[in-house]
């Protein structure tokens, strides 16, 4: 399987977090794959991390965003609604 290895930089403000994880997934799909020499199997492993860096920013934006617009939300006295999120209340 050839695998390109030349993608939109990372900090690109054209990439999406969408696209990033993509990419995420057909380097992952590559380097199992096994079929790489050494040399482009770094390069992938190197595009791989700062895709996965973008992603991580991205997701920590987001909620930064998120933890603002319900602190806004909290009324007079501005305490945050925010609770840790619990994966087994969620899905009872």
């Amino acid at each position: 399987m050839a695998v390109e290895t030349k993608r939109p930089e990372p900090n690109s403000s054209k990439l999406s977090f969408e696209e990033a994880m993509r990419r995420i997934e057909e380097i992952v799909a590559a380097l199992e794959g096994g079929q790489a020499d050494l040399d482009k199997s770094l390069a992938l492993f190197e595009e791989g991390m700062g895709l996965f860096r973008f992603c991580t920013q991205k997701l920590d934006d987001a909620e930064g965003r998120i933890l603002m617009l319900v602190k806004d939300a909290g009324g007079e006295d501005r305490k945050p609604l925010v609770k840790p999120f619990d994966v087994e209340e969620s899905a009872g």
